[in-house]
């Protein structure tokens, strides 16, 4: 790999792990209504987002 590649591999990473936080999940195959939902959305880390800010949001009031 040529060191610009190297480099560029590992400042992207580096910022990914400065600025963002991971979340992992595991759903059953079984659990077909929520991976049918999950697969039925364009985004699904923004709509995974938008649930928890509403949540949030309703707790407030």
């Amino acid at each position: 790999m040529e060191k610009w590649k190297a480099n560029k591999i590992n400042y992207n990473n580096q910022y990914n792990k400065d600025s963002y936080f991971n979340v992992a999940i595991r759903i059953r195959k079984d659990n077909t209504e929520v991976i049918n939902k999950l697969n039925s959305v364009k985004s699904k880390n923004a709509y995974i987002i938008d649930l928890i800010e509403q949540d949030i949001k309703r707790k407030r009031v």
